[in-house]
């Protein structure tokens, strides 16, 4: 399947997407104090806990002194982690994420009244044994640190009192212990990224209150044990990415609490049971990558609370029947790379909620049902390599949220339906290897997204070049094996094309000299004989297009000369124009001020009255602000300065500074120069500054960040596209974005900073030395710095910030935390009540904030493409990484 990559983000996120979720849900847990209070007696002093707590200090690593306000000279339930009950005893210790490392310190288990202990996300490491639980103790979580060797559980204590373990991503090792069955009424268990083999102990049925179970990505083999039914509380079963074999035990039907079954990526083997069809709450129901056979069950179809379900790459067969119109609250269907057969049941015009449906690598035949599309909200269809035939369904884009369109290698015929052609949120398109025919759509080359077009093996027909191309996003266009004749268009409205496929067409003429330069990439810069082979009447071209010259016209002379007089005039013309134009725009003063000579260039009217006096320009001072002139005429100008310029900067470089305008940008007034400074007056503006102590960051809501972000990355497109302006760089920061009107949807406005080549350059956003190249800031170091921006956006956090841990680099985290899909840590709290299409958005702005922070500046995409991205993020972004957490999740625990 070569498209699968189209799936792969569809798929549930790798490690324990849910868990934040779960803790949020699960971590207030609260009660007495429990009476028996061994090992310490009941009468222990607060001392004794004292020296337990300093003891249990003393075992810690703390390079970035979190803990230095565990001291003697502060009552203990001053220090920071440390909750105490209202009797002054040490209820939680809660030291997540402060880059701890060092060995667990048993002492804290001999806090007899403790009820939460939590030690998550750091690197603390060795084994860990569990000799002697306090009886009080009902929240434990030790995951995300480096513990290994075997779970050992003791029999010192009573510990039954535990409802949260949590000891995932680790490495312990060994069996699942039998010994956790002492813990009755634990609701979560979560040992999950982890190398734990053998087999699941059928004694885990005995924890019969647990809601939450989670043994996903270890080494675990054999069945599953039948009395896993037992468990009836349980709502979330999540045991993927082990070696399980054998069949699904039909007692699974018995946990009639299940919303959410997860065996994804194991050995399991047999039918389906039917029984799955008792489990009237299931909303997820993942089975993907197995060696399931037969049909599913017609019992699947009474689910009617599903929301995503997902068979695919298995051994299934059979028809999908029309039942599944039942299932009127699924958005997504995944089927794909199984055996079916039949027709695709138009039971999905009918399913209102449908966002994605994937059938590809299946037996599939006849034709695709003419409603699907309308009155659903249809992102994603791939259907191909099936054996469908009849026509392309008119309605598939009329959500206006289609973004890949898939349905190469089946036998279908007729055109690209108008609506289609016309569908701009499409991204991918995918047909080739049909039957279909006609001429291209006028609008089809004209859609913003599509950075993947493939036509390739049909029956198109006519010319291509007497319509307009406007593809900017373009990547990939294949059109081999049609008919197209005809002239080549000059372009095809991308610079960024890096496959290109015209052969075995008809196509005629001189390959014109646009379509060998498309952009500066190393992966497609001309035209090489295998893009254009098989089309006997083009010529010319590079030497690599293996085509013959063309030849020359023979115009009569008198035509010829007319035609050089004319070109002769217009370039005359032109060129008065422009030094005219040239001399109007940069007025020049010289003055002699302080004992140099100053020249003083004019880029704005504001600045044509500028008071050069005696004194000025040798006194006026970086970070100042000039102001001239009374009531409305009044001109306020912000003052920035550089030295020691290297003699290579000069007049051009600033002048083309000087013309940039932008409505989200400070504009340059003005430039000063003298033998050993440059002075520049920028447009003073006046707002609240974004970033920062007292920054407006925490006023906003979502939308008017989103406004914020989109507001920035235009200028930098803009900057680093249209003006090519090397040498001059946005101070992309946080505290460097003024809100010049927040009231009407934060309207930013750029302080842009001159960066002189040579000098110190404008801060970085946190910039590592290895985001730039070199010590030159380019394109691909602004958009690291404008990711860095987008974190903070989105989480409200400084680009360092010491609560992160570490270094303190909010990127290093950001990156960690999206890896791992725990979403919640990423929105910024002040951010609350957001609705599920808002949230979908956010994680779709937190992947282009993790591409555009990478560390190899090769896989970070351009300005352009990031604004593309932020743009389809509001519009109906696809599906990414932790779709199932950040969208589904919240409406299952709220």
């Amino acid at each position: 399947m070569t498209d699968a990559a189209a799936a792969a983000p569809l798929r549930q996120p790798f490690l324990f997407l849910h868990l934040p979720f779960l803790l949020l849900v699960l971590a207030a847990v609260s009660g007495a104090a429990a009476s028996a209070c061994d090992p310490l007696p009941c009468g222990s002093s607060n001392d004794d806990e004292r020296e337990v707590l300093l003891v249990a200090r003393s075992s810690f690593n703390d390079p970035l002194n979190f803990l230095s306000s565990w001291n003697s000279a502060t009552h203990f339930c001053g220090w920071r982690g440390v909750t105490c009950d209202n009797s002054s005893h040490v209820s939680g210790v809660a030291l997540t994420a402060m880059n701890l490392s060092g060995t667990l310190p048993s002492t804290l288990f001999f806090l007899p009244f403790v009820e939460i202990i939590d030690l998550s996300v750091n690197s603390l490491s060795g084994e860990m044994g569990f000799l002697s639980l306090p009886p009080s103790l009902k929240y434990l979580n030790m995951s995300n640190n480096n513990f290994s060797g075997a779970m050992n559980f003791g029999l010192g204590g009573s510990s039954s009192s535990l409802e949260v373990l949590d000891l995932s991503n680790n490495y312990f090792s060994g069996e699942i212990p039998e010994r956790l069955q002492v813990f009755t009424n634990l609701t979560m268990l979560d040992l999950g990224g982890n190398v734990l083999g053998g087999r699941i102990p059928a004694s885990i049925s005995n924890l019969e209150n647990l809601r939450f179970l989670t043994l996903a990505s270890n080494q675990l083999v054999g069945e599953l044990p039948l009395e896993i039914g037992l468990m009836t509380a349980l709502q979330w079963m999540y045991i993927g990415y082990n070696n399980l074999s054998g069949s699904i035990p039909p007692e699974i039907g018995n946990m009639t609490a299940l919303n959410h079954l997860d065996l994804v990526y194991n050995n399991l083997t047999g039918n389906i049971p039917s029984t799955l069809g008792n489990l009237r709450k299931l909303r997820y129901l993942f089975l993907y990558m197995n060696h399931l056979s037969g049909p599913i069950p017609l019992s699947i179809y009474n689910l009617t609370a599903l929301i995503s379900l997902d068979l695919s790459d298995n051994n299934l067969s059979g028809e999908i029947p029309e039942d599944v119109s039942k299932l009127k609250e699924l958005e997504i269907l995944q089927l794909f790379s199984n055996q079916f057969t039949g027709k695709i049941p138009v039971a999905v015009t009918s399913l209102p909620r449908l966002r994605v449906l994937q059938l590809w690598m299946n037996a599939i035949s006849g034709g695709i049902p003419v409603g699907l599309g309308l009155g659903s909200n249809l992102t994603v269809l791939d259907l191909s390599s099936n054996m469908l035939d009849g026509m392309i369904p008119e309605h598939l884009c009329s959500s206006g949220q289609l973004s890949k369109l898939i349905l190469f290698s089946n036998s279908l015929q007729g055109g690209i339906p108008g609506s289609v052609a016309s569908c701009r949120s499409l991204q991918r398109i995918r047909l080739e290897d049909n039957l279909l025919s006609g001429e291209l759509p006028s609008q089809f080359t004209q859609l913003p997204l599509v950075y993947y077009l493939d036509l390739s093996g049909n029956e198109f027909g006519g010319r291509i070049d007497n319509r307009r191309w406007e593809m900017p996003t373009l990547r990939m266009l294949k059109l081999a094996k049609n008919q197209f004749n005809g002239s080549l268009p000059d372009s095809f409205g991308s610079v960024q094309i890096e496959t290109l496929d015209l052969s075995e067409n008809r196509f005629s003429g001189s390959v014109p000299v646009g379509i060998g330069r498309f952009s500066a990439t190393a992966a497609f810069s001309s035209i090489n004989s295998s893009a254009v082979a098989g089309n006997h009447g083009l010529c010319g071209g590079n030497p690599r297009s293996g085509l013959p010259a063309c030849k020359s016209p023979r115009w009569p002379l008198s035509v010829t000369a007319l035609s050089a007089v004319l070109l002769l005039l217009f370039l005359s013309l032109f060129l008065l124009l422009l030094l005219w134009w040239r001399r109007k725009e940069l007025q020049t003063i010289k003055k002699v001020d302080g004992g140099n000579v100053w020249e003083v260039k004019i880029f704005d009217e504001r600045a044509s009255r500028l008071p050069v006096v005696e004194g000025f320009l040798s006194s006026v001072k970086d970070g100042s602000v000039l102001s001239y002139g009374r009531g409305p005429a009044a001109v306020r100008l912000a003052v920035s300065e550089a030295s020691a310029v290297p003699p290579t900067f000069g007049w051009r470089e600033v002048a083309t500074i000087g013309r940039f305008r932008h409505p989200n940008v400070a504009s340059l007034v003005a430039a000063c120069r003298s033998e050993r400074r440059w002075v520049f007056l920028h447009e003073f503006l006046q707002g609240k500054r974004l970033g920062g102590r007292d920054g407006a960051l925490r006023e906003l809501d979502w939308g008017q960040r989103w406004r914020v972000a989109i507001g920035v990355a235009r200028v930098l497109r803009r900057l680093h596209h249209k003006c090519r302006m090397a040498g001059f760089h946005g101070s992309i920061s946080a505290e460097h974005i003024l809100l010049v009107n927040k009231e009407e949807a934060a309207k930013p406005r750029l302080l842009l900073r001159l960066h002189v080549p040579g000098t110190s350059s404008p801060p970085r956003s946190g910039l590592p030395a290895e985001a730039g190249e070199g010590n030159e800031l380019t394109e691909k170091s602004d958009v690291y710095s404008f990711g860095v921006l987008l974190i903070q956006l989105l989480t409200g956090r400084p680009p360092t910030d010491p609560e992160l841990g570490g270094t303190g680099e909010v990127v290093v985290w950001a990156q960690r935390s999206y890896a791992e899909c725990h979403v919640e840590k990423w929105v910024d709290p002040s951010m609350t009540g957001l609705p599920a299409e808002r949230k979908v958005e956010i994680i779709g702005a937190m992947g282009l904030a993790v591409r555009c922070t990478a560390a190899d500046a090769a896989a970070r995409p351009g300005m352009g493409e990031v604004v593309r991205d932020l743009v389809a993020v509001r519009e109906g972004p696809s599906v990414g990484c932790c779709e199932l957490l950040g969208y589904l999740l919240p409406e299952t625990y709220p």
